[in-house]
């Protein structure tokens, strides 16, 4: 009877204490939901520099620039707005957010540093974009300039390849298409690459004038390839620096092709190089050469 008695102690003194562990657990459960851990924010906390864009109902978008140099940077800040017309301050992240340009792959946007970039000398409309909510324009015109020589704008090919001489808006002498590409091939280089592939593509549009403009176009590019071989071949021999690696030419026939990139051009230099046929031209000696290099390529090398 004794032994009976003691188990039945023992059992419930097991059950009493798993009632009172129980009882504890449920209670620590209640003490964390009314004191949560200090170690993790509470949701509106993570939150606080995003705005829903339910809640917007504009955006103000604008640029620190209205004119800039193509691959140059410009800042931009893009502010929601809300409602009661409430401008609060600028968003510091908001999902989705996005810049537009009127003409693909023309800018380029850092969103993070909110700074882009102008990737086409070509007036821009641009404006910023989350969903359907879209902001005010802001034009951007972009120009392209290298060295202080502001480019023309690329020509319609339809019309640029319409005539012999083509469109040339800066009335310098080169076609526009063709002076680009000499400042995309060479601005990074010496300043007489420059000079003296624009020298010679004057010569190659001259030569398409027709027979009255033959002689002087003959005149200047031969001219240009003298001073050109001089600043490769010999100027180290009068006691001055080579100024053009040998495996270029500015003058060459790389730049030859971009003036006669149609038929008609094409015909219209083989007429004047076949008048060329049969005459005899002195081409003096290498002091000669650097002397009568056209007077543009004299100046960049003041």
């Amino acid at each position: 009877m004794k032994k009976i008695t003691l188990s039945i102690i023992v059992i419930i003194a097991i059950i009493t204490a798993s009632l009172l562990l129980t009882n504890q657990n449920q209670a620590k459960g209640k003490q964390s939901k009314n004191h949560p851990n200090h170690n993790t924010p509470p949701k509106a906390q993570i939150q606080k520099d995003i705005t829903p864009v339910a809640d917007i109902k504009g955006l103000k978008f604008n640029i620190d620039a209205i004119e800039v140099n193509k691959d140059t940077n410009i800042s931009y800040t893009i502010t929601p707005i809300y409602d009661k017309g409430k401008i609060p301050k600028e968003l510091k992240e908001l999902k989705g957010l996005e810049i537009v340009s009127d003409v693909d792959n023309s800018i380029k946007v850092d969103y993070q540093n909110k700074i882009l970039t102008a990737l086409k000398d070509i007036n821009l409309t641009l404006k910023a974009k989350i969903g359907n909510i879209i902001s005010n324009p802001q034009i951007l015109n972009v120009y392209w300039e290298v060295n202080g020589h502001r480019l023309p704008p690329e020509p319609d090919p339809k019309v640029n390849n319409a005539t012999l001489l083509g469109v040339d808006v800066n009335h310098n002498g080169v076609r526009d298409d063709v002076e680009r590409t000499i400042y995309r091939w060479y601005s990074k280089k010496h300043p007489i690459y420059i000079a003296i592939a624009m020298e010679a593509a004057k010569s190659y549009q001259m030569s398409l004038m027709g027979p009255d403009h033959y002689e002087e176009a003959h005149k200047l590019i031969s001219d240009v390839i003298g001073c050109e071989s001089y600043y490769t071949l010999f100027a180290d021999g009068y006691g001055e620096k080579l100024l053009i690696d040998r495996s270029e030419r500015p003058d060459g026939d790389g730049l030859l092709l971009q003036v006669l990139n149609t038929k008609a051009r094409a015909k219209a230099y083989a007429e004047y190089d076949k008048s060329l046929s049969g005459k005899i031209y002195n081409g003096g000696w290498p002091s000669d050469y650097k002397k009568n290099c056209p007077e543009s390529i004299k100046e960049v090398l003041k």
